[in-house]
């Protein structure tokens, strides 16, 4: 959740679409957001394409009261902890936390969809959320046929056969990115894919 202060009222959205769509403010671009996110080297967990709303980073919740708005960071990834587990052990504990995963993430009002890289990574999400019921899953992929060394479109190919996905796949060829074209995708879905939600 997040807000956004205009005059004495706030406003809260899940998705940064929700916060700038209903015209509530001025949609003013974050300058110095966009610099960063052309230079491929974004600084900022809490920054979006817009002046004047932030985004809530993961694990934290927001105070909000009358007069003031403050961010609380409530859970962080505590690595000092140890266990000797064996492997068979570890394994089925990470399947269980995988799947615990996946399935919260399916809980939707819309069919999801999934990025799909051919790594092992969106393979094995597209793979448990097939597993869990998601029958055809909708696959998103970049590839790219004039890089072989960098194109996984066998990889993809085998996800797509071995869980009847549906493949939609965007071919990237070398080539200048000309300004705002960056933010093609932003413009049409009012966020940037990859940044987490929660605003305000």
């Amino acid at each position: 959740a997040g807000a956004q202060l205009v005059a004495p009222r706030r406003f809260f959205a899940s998705s940064l679409a929700a916060m700038v769509l209903p015209g509530w403010y001025a949609r003013e671009p974050n300058e110095g957001f966009i610099a960063e996110c052309l230079a491929d080297a974004p600084a900022s967990v809490e920054e979006t394409p817009f002046a004047g709303i932030c985004r809530l980073p993961q694990g934290h919740l927001l105070e909000v009261t009358v007069s003031s708005a403050h961010r609380r960071q409530y859970w962080t990834l505590d690595l000092r902890e140890e266990r000797s587990i064996p492997e068979s052990g570890a394994i089925e504990e990470f399947r269980s936390v995988f799947e615990t995963s996946v399935r919260a993430r399916l809980r939707a009002r819309t069919p999801v969809a999934f990025q799909l890289s051919g790594g092992l990574d969106s393979s094995t999400v597209v793979g448990v959320a097939h597993a869990l019921g998601v029958t055809s899953p909708a696959t998103y992929s970049l590839v790219y046929p004039d890089v072989p060394s960098a194109d996984e479109s066998a990889f993809i190919d085998a996800v797509v056969r071995r869980c009847g996905a549906r493949s939609v796949r965007w071919p990237v060829r070398p080539g200048p990115v000309q300004g705002w074209e960056v933010f093609a995708g932003a413009s049409r879905t009012g966020d940037l894919a990859d940044m987490a939600t929660g605003y305000w």
